[in-house]
């Protein structure tokens, strides 16, 4: 009989973790085409999903803070290692410096790093872009805005240089602004794979969640 109970509340405790709505954050400019990959992945473990569109910065923040289960997509860094855990990659972005063509700024040049950047508040971009910076001993400021549009129509009005960015999000800044991509001149200067960040208090609460959404990721991850 202690058997038989032990059973339906092992069987009720899996149903309650099956049903549980799980609160996942997207920037507010990408989550449009990246939530698919979130969906199929939940799909395909028959979770419920819901899904908050909030800045990017607050995306991380508020799952820190217990307000959101995880927060995609994103590359590894440490900072973020510390609150959460990434999944495997759904696909790589590369990093480009941008610069206005008609400006005639090249990589090659030895005052490059001279120039005034800018990047995205709250990205793994700008977090490297100051390390490099001072690296190479330049104090000069970083321009700092909310989004990936707002850089590239700074980088336009030739308020800023260069623009540390990633393809994805330039891709759909030229879609925004309706800006002409062969205005401008690109520099790869890094590739990274990106996933799902999902809260270390959730992970503890379903130890099992990350090797399953793994699986899921294999069947949606771009091709």
């Amino acid at each position: 009989m202690a058997l038989i109970l032990l059973l339906f509340l092992l069987i009720g405790s899996e149903n309650a973790i099956a049903s549980s709505e799980m609160v996942m954050a997207g920037d507010t400019d990408r989550i449009k085409e990246q939530s698919e990959y979130i969906k199929c992945t939940f799909s395909k473990m028959d979770r419920k999903l819901r899904l908050e569109a909030v800045p990017w910065k607050r995306a991380q923040h508020g799952t820190k803070n217990g307000i959101y289960d995880g927060f995609f997509l994103a590359s590894k860094n440490d900072i973020r290692d510390k609150y959460a855990n990434l999944s495997d990659g759904f696909y790589d972005i590369e990093w480009l410096y941008v610069v206005k063509k008609d400006n005639q700024i090249a990589l090659t040049d030895p005052n490059f790093y001279k120039q005034t950047f800018s990047s995205v508040l709250g990205s793994n971009r700008l977090m490297w872009l100051k390390k490099e910076l001072a690296r190479r001993g330049i104090t000069r400021k970083i321009v700092v805005k909310l989004s990936s549009t707002k850089v590239l129509e700074l980088l336009e009005r030739d308020r800023i240089d260069v623009d540390l960015e990633n393809n994805i999000n330039l891709e759909n800044s030229f879609k925004a602004t309706g800006l002409n991509p062969s205005n401008f001149t690109y520099f790869v200067i890094k590739s990274y794979p990106v996933g799902a960040y999902f809260s270390k208090n959730f992970l503890k609460r379903e130890p099992d969640f990350l090797e399953k959404f793994n699986k899921a990721v294999k069947i949606c991850k771009k091709k």
